[in-house]
């Protein structure tokens, strides 16, 4: 029985994805503030954004950043960070 190849790509993310991780977070933070009813301002999200971008440079250049990213070919279908504590 041949093996079917698996769509999906799992793979770890790089400095080179950081732009990709924070429009993800900022994407998944408005909505669910848009769910509860609630919005923040953009200049708040720029902010954000920008502090975010820093702290995962900052992880990742120590070796301490972790964080995924799920392909269906060139279509980036979903990503994740972890943190140590």
């Amino acid at each position: 029985m041949a093996k079917k190849k698996f769509p999906l790509k799992l793979r770890r993310a790089t400095i080179g994805d950081i732009a990709l991780l924070v429009r993800h977070r900022r994407l998944m933070l408005e909505e669910i503030r848009a769910l509860r009813g609630k919005t923040e301002t953009r200049k708040r999200l720029d902010k954000m954004d920008t502090a975010y971008g820093a702290y995962l440079r900052e992880r990742f250049a120590c070796g301490q950043g972790l964080a995924f990213i799920l392909q269906k070919g060139a279509d980036v279908l979903a990503s994740g960070t972890a943190s140590p504590l």
